[in-house]
C-alpha cells in the first residue's frame, strides 16, 4: 500500500491529493499545511463584500480543476466580459485573440499569431530572448510596444523585455527550435494539448468545459475549504503543521516539526515555494538546498477600492496599459464584472494591480497611486469611499533568462532522491493551468492507474 505525504495545502497540493485518491481508493495520504491552509488563495469580508487576498479568479486552459468540481457537484462561472487596454492615452477595446482572458493564457500569444499574415515566419529561437524582442523581430516595434508590454503586465506583472520567452512559453519554444514555422508550432501544440486531455480524461470528459477565466460565487477563498472537506470525507488524512525537515532515501522518507515525527512515506510530493522548501533539505542534501533558495519572485500589491456607482461605473472586467502610457499601476480589474455583492452595497469595486518593490510605499500611498492613476485615465475626481490593500512578496517566480535552466539543475538534483516529486507555480512558470497539469501528471506517475 503506497504512503504518500503532499507538503502544501494550496490549490497544487489538494489537487494531487485528489487524484492521487481518485486514482488510487487504497492509498494512505496525508497532506500537510500551515495555518494559511490554501496557499495564496484566500477571501476576506470587508464591508459586506468578498475581497480575493490572492487570486481573483482562476484562468484555466484544461478541465483538471473543472473535473474535480463536476465530481463534487460545484460549477465555477465564467468571466465573458471585454478586457481594455491604454493605447496612446485612449481607453479600447482589446483586439480579438491576443488579449482575450476567455481564450487562455497561450491563446493570448496564439491569437494574435492566428491574426497576422507573419504565420508562415521563421523565428530562430535564442536561449536568453525576452517576449518583447520575439513580438518585435516578428511582427515590429509597434505591435511588441502595444501588445507584449500589456500582456506581461496583465498576466504576469512585469515588463515584456524582462519576460524571458522560454521560460514563458517552454512548449512553444521547443516546437520552433525544431524548425517549426509558428503556424506549425502552434498546431503542434494544440495537437499534444488534446493527445493529454484523451489520455488523461477519455470517454469521461462529459462534461462542460471551455477555456477561459472563472470565477466563485462565494470566493475562491469557500471553493478551498470546500475541496479540503471533500478529502477529509474521502479519508485523507490532514496535518496543519508547519515541516522543518526530511530524512530517508529510496521510497522511504520520515518528515519532521518541531513536536512530532512522521514516515514511512513511499513518495513526498513538495507542492510549496522553493523559498519553503530549501530549508527542509539543508541537512539532508545541501546542493539541493542551496538551489531551491537561489530563484528571484515578482513582488505586487492589489488595492482594492470601492466607489459610489453613481461617480464611478465602467463596463468591460478592466484596462491594461503598457509602460509608454506612463501609468505606475498595471491596469485595474472591475469587480461589479462578477460580484453579486458589489450590487447590493451600491458601491463600483476596482483592483489595481500594482507591481514592484513593496517597501517603497505604504498602503495609503498605494491607494493614492490608484486614485492618481483613474484620475488620469478616466477623469476620475471622486475618492474611493474606502480601500484595501493586500501585499505579495513572493507573487510569482521571474521568469527570465535563468529560471529554465534552474528548474533543469533543480529537478536533476531532486532525481537523486526516489520517490520524491516537485511541483507548483515556482516550478511551472506561476501558470496556473500548467500547475494543475503537472499535479494531475504526478498523481498519475505515483498511483500508475487510469481514470
Amino acid at each position: 500500500m503506497k504512503n504518500i505525504a503532499i507538503i502544501g495545502s494550496g490549490l497544487s497540493g489538494l489537487t494531487t491529493a485528489w487524484y492521487a485518491r481518485h486514482f488510487d481508493p487504497e492509498a494512505n495520504i496525508t497532506v500537510f499545511g500551515t495555518d494559511h491552509k490554501s496557499g495564496h488563495i484566500a477571501t476576506e469580508i470587508h464591508e459586506n463584500v468578498k475581497l480575493e487576498k490572492g487570486p481573483g479568479f482562476l484562468l484555466l486552459e484544461n478541465p483538471v480543476l473543472h473535473f474535480i468540481l463536476h465530481q463534487m457537484g460545484i460549477k465555477l462561472s465564467p468571466i465573458k466580459e471585454k478586457i481594455y487596454v491604454l493605447k496612446d492615452g485612449y481607453y479600447n477595446k482589446a483586439p480579438s485573440g491576443f488579449m482575450e482572458f476567455e481564450n487562455g493564457r497561450f491563446s493570448f500569444l496564439s491569437g494574435g499569431l492566428a491574426s497576422l499574415m507573419g504565420m508562415k515566419k521563421k523565428f530562430t529561437p535564442r536561449e536568453g530572448v525576452s517576449f518583447f524582442d520575439f513580438l518585435k523581430s516578428t511582427y515590429g516595434l509597434t505591435y511588441a510596444e502595444t501588445f507584449g508590454s500589456v500582456f506581461a503586465r496583465s498576466v504576469l506583472f512585469c515588463e515584456a523585455e524582462n519576460l524571458n520567452f522560454q521560460a514563458a512559453w517552454p512548449g512553444f519554444y521547443e516546437a520552433v527550435k525544431k524548425g517549426l514555422n509558428l503556424k506549425q508550432a502552434l498546431a503542434f501544440l494544440q495537437t499534444e494539448d488534446q493527445k493529454f486531455l484523451d489520455t488523461a480524461f477519455g470517454d469521461t470528459l462529459k462534461f462542460s468545459y471551455q477555456p477561459g477565466l472563472y470565477y466563485y460565487n462565494d470566493g475562491l477563498g469557500k471553493l478551498m475549504e470546500l475541496l479540503v472537506e471533500n478529502l477529509k470525507s474521502r479519508n485523507v488524512h490532514f496535518e496543519f503543521s508547519r515541516i522543518s525537515e526530511i530524512n530517508g532515501h529510496n521510497n522511504d522518507y520520515h518528515l519532521n516539526t518541531k513536536k512530532n515525527k512522521y514516515g514511512s512515506f513511499n513518495n513526498v510530493v513538495f507542492a510549496i515555494a522553493a523559498r519553503d522548501q530549501a530549508p527542509l533539505w539543508k541537512s539532508h542534501q545541501k546542493e539541493l538546498s542551496q538551489k531551491l533558495g537561489e530563484p528571484g519572485y515578482r513582488q505586487v500589491s492589489y488595492v482594492y477600492s470601492a466607489y459610489n456607482i453613481k461617480d464611478f461605473n465602467r463596463a468591460g472586467l478592466g484596462f491594461f496599459a503598457s509602460r509608454k502610457e506612463k501609468l505606475t499601476i498595471s491596469g485595474s480589474y472591475f469587480v461589479n464584472a462578477y460580484s453579486k455583492d458589489t450590487e447590493k452595497e451600491n458601491v463600483f469595486l476596482t483592483r489595481s494591480v500594482i507591481p514592484g518593490d513593496l517597501s517603497l510605499f505604504n498602503d495609503q500611498e498605494l491607494t493614492a497611486i490608484q486614485i492618481e492613476n483613474f484620475e488620469k485615465v478616466f477623469g476620475l475626481k471622486s475618492a474611493p469611499l474606502w480601500s484595501r490593500v493586500y501585499r505579495h512578496e513572493f507573487a510569482a517566480p521571474l521568469l527570465d533568462k535563468n529560471y529554465v535552466p534552474w528548474v533543469k539543475s533543480l529537478r536533476e538534483l531532486a532525481a537523486y532522491n526516489k520517490g520524491i516529486e516537485l511541483t507548483g507555480k515556482d516550478f511551472c512558470g506561476g501558470d496556473m493551468s500548467a500547475v494543475l497539469q503537472d499535479a494531475f501528471n504526478i498523481a498519475h506517475r505515483l498511483c500508475k492507474t487510469t481514470l
